[in-house]
This record gives C-alpha cells, sequence and structure tokens, in this order.
C-alpha cells in the first residue's frame, strides 16, 4: 500500500506576488499609463479624445480602446504623428507602436 502525502500548508494568494514580479519587470506601469491619458487631448485633441483612451503600454506597444471601428480608421491614419507627439513628451517609456481595439 502507498504511503499517503504529508499535508500541504494553505495555499498562499497570488495577488502580491504577482504585484512583485510586475514591478520587477515594469516598475511603474499605472503612472506612465496615467501620465499618457492626462496628456491624451493635448496630442490627439479633444473630439478623438473623448472617443478613445490610451490603456496599456505593454513592450514598446500602446493599447488605445476607441469608440468605434470609425474612430480605429481615423486615428490608424494618424499613427505616426500621434507616436512622435507621445514621444516627444517627457513620459517614462518609449512607445514603438499602437494597437487601436473598440472597448
Amino acid at each position: 500500500m502507498a504511503q499517503k502525502r504529508p499535508r500541504q500548508k494553505k495555499p498562499l494568494p497570488i495577488g502580491p506576488l504577482l504585484q512583485k514580479i510586475m514591478r520587477q519587470v515594469d516598475p511603474k506601469p499605472d503612472q506612465t499609463i496615467g501620465q499618457l491619458q492626462r496628456l491624451w487631448v493635448g496630442i490627439v485633441g479633444a473630439e478623438a479624445a473623448n472617443n478613445s483612451r490610451p490603456m496599456l503600454i505593454k513592450k514598446g506597444v500602446l493599447t488605445v480602446f476607441v469608440t468605434n471601428s470609425v474612430w480605429i480608421q481615423q486615428l490608424r491614419f494618424q499613427t505616426k504623428p500621434i507616436l512622435a507627439a507621445i514621444n516627444a513628451e517627457s513620459i517614462d517609456c518609449l512607445i514603438t507602436s499602437i494597437r487601436f481595439k473598440v472597448g
């Protein structure tokens, strides 16, 4: 007959561990995206800013949520000037590309 395994301790919560790992990977993700959100109106203009919002920066790719596919198309036409304006600001990371999503 096989021996029983010893009883394990209670599982540890994973949230604090994930937060610690994420701080090591990108020490200020919330601060950087918050900074970009505050600058967004000046970068894209009031009407575009009312229909879009930068939400995530991952490995130099900015993900922007927009209200509908019309705004995706409109902002795609302006990708190069938007990238230039973002990187001209003093944000904490270099944005290499933009991904637009309806959301």
